[in-house]
């Protein structure tokens, strides 16, 4: 019927068919892994550098980091598409 509001939910006999393990083959051929130390380098050169010291730093995230963020983080904001 048109018009009439339906309640849809994701139980997990749905999730149960469209899951699948996909075996992870590590990083390819000539991939370079950063340390730890590697990536405090990179956010202390990114601190130093900011044109406004003091001020907040946004950063845009995507993938994971949406979902499992490896930083603390005070919001989150919705940003426009490039293409409008």
């Amino acid at each position: 019927m048109p018009g009439t509001p339906r309640s849809l939910s994701l139980t997990p006999a749905h999730v149960a068919q469209v899951h699948r393990t996909i075996a992870d083959g590590g990083p390819g051929p000539g991939a370079v892994l950063h340390s730890d130390g590697d990536y405090d380098e990179r956010v202390e050169r990114m601190i130093r550098s900011h044109p406004a010291p003091g001020s907040r730093i946004m950063l845009f995230a995507f993938g994971s980091l949406i979902w499992r963020p490896e930083i603390e983080y005070v919001g989150e904001k919705i940003a426009p598409s490039a293409s409008g």
